[in-house]
């Protein structure tokens, strides 16, 4: 399916701060530069929407001029997200969880502060 209204006006509802993974950078202790992010993947989150945010990303990246590409910090995939799924989340783009995979309380009063989309 190409990028025609619907599908845009589909994917902006969920492009909010609810739907992002989280990260943490880790930084180098003698430059005290950005390493790397790790990524903190959603469990609830369905393999469409992982799918059009990779497209997504790799749309922009493309899009940077040569310079900016080289300097974008790597992720990593680090330790599952325990941010909750958003309420009234559309089928699309959130699976149905039977159980945590993370065997972790999955609820906003537990979000850890690496669960907050902030840059150190």
């Amino acid at each position: 399916m190409g990028w025609n209204q619907t599908k845009v006006a589909k994917v902006a509802d969920v492009m909010r701060m609810d739907y992002m993974s989280s990260e943490k950078s880790e930084v180098d202790e003698e430059t005290n530069r950005i390493k790397h992010y790790k990524v903190r993947k959603l469990s609830w989150e369905s393999r469409e929407l992982k799918r059009t945010k990779k497209k997504l990303d790799k749309n922009h990246k493309d899009s940077l001029p040569g310079l900016s590409k080289r300097a974008v910090t790597p992720r990593e995939e680090g330790e599952p997200s325990g941010k909750p799924k958003p309420a009234n989340c559309p089928g699309w783009a959130c699976v149905v969880l039977t159980e945590d995979p993370t065997n972790e309380p999955v609820g906003a009063q537990y979000l850890a502060e690496d669960d907050l989309n902030l840059s150190r």
